[in-house]
């Protein structure tokens, strides 16, 4: 544990695929572009991940300031760990301004993606998040102009956008709370409810302009683990349906509290 400070905090959740980690490291997180704190949830990988971000992964980052590690007993899947990053930033990192959701398994070619994320959420209150787009499909795009001068292309998400790369302001956390974990399994609709909440609030939604890659997807993403996915997915999508008409109708709260599980 390294406790420092640092306005910006990022969460990751781990789980093996220790070499799509290896790349994330070196191709996003060594390129930020601004200081920052850095949480991982493990979801108690069984390859060497956890040695590997000890021994080597973190003595790699130039900007890193505050380093905490938290490994579970157990996979809680992506919901309980993004929530458990959350909540260890909460208590380590009392100066956090903006918090950064991170897959372990992307590329960003954009060397400053984190500065420029939060230069544009500085703009204006209306802003809801900024983050790195995954996605093959084309978006309106604009130009922002920062408190410093500088111009930002991006694009305007008319969608719900995943988390894995997205930053958002400490006060939309706080207002939001936790990510709605779904059935308690270990994948779901977490990402889409979040945001679905997040548009409750009136904002609007960006990603920078210079998409990322998502290294975990294609070839590797398929196979048993696709296909369980896949059926969480399907299972538990009338119960995301049933919350976002209950969102709309303003008959459920859109704060959600942290449910500790160890």
């Amino acid at each position: 544990m390294k406790v420092e400070h640092s306005n910006v905090t990022i969460g990751m959740v781990t789980y093996n695929r220790l070499e799509l980690t290896k790349e994330t490291f070196t191709k996003t997180l060594m390129n930020t572009g601004k200081l920052f704190n850095l949480v991982i949830c493990d979801n108690n990988s069984s390859d060497d991940t956890i040695k590997w971000i000890q021994d080597e992964g973190v003595h790699m980052l130039p900007n890193l300031a505050g380093f905490v590690l938290k490994k579970l007993s157990e996979n809680k899947g992506i919901a309980y760990g993004r929530n458990k990053c959350l909540n260890l930033t909460k208590k380590y990192f009392l100066k956090t301004e903006y918090i950064c959701t991170l897959d372990n398994d992307v590329a960003i070619p954009n060397k400053n993606w984190l500065q420029d994320c939060c230069d544009v959420l500085d703009i204006s209150d209306k802003y809801g998040c900024c983050a790195v787009n995954f996605e093959k499909k084309p978006f309106p795009q604009t130009t922002l102009k920062t408190k410093d001068g500088r111009d930002i292309k991006v694009k305007i998400i008319i969608n719900t956008p995943g988390t894995a790369c997205t930053v958002f302001k400490q006060d939309i956390v706080k207002k939001l709370g936790y990510f709605k974990r779904y059935a308690n399994g270990v994948y779901g609709h977490e990402d889409a409810n979040w945001f679905v909440r997040v548009k409750r609030l009136n904002k609007i939604l960006f990603y920078l302009a210079e998409d990322g890659i998502h290294l975990g997807e294609g070839e590797i993403d398929t196979g048993e683990y696709r296909d369980m996915k896949t059926k969480i997915f399907n299972k538990n999508r009338h119960l995301f349906v049933e919350d976002m008409y209950a969102y709309s109708r303003g008959t459920k709260g859109l704060y959600l509290d942290f449910e500790e599980e160890e």
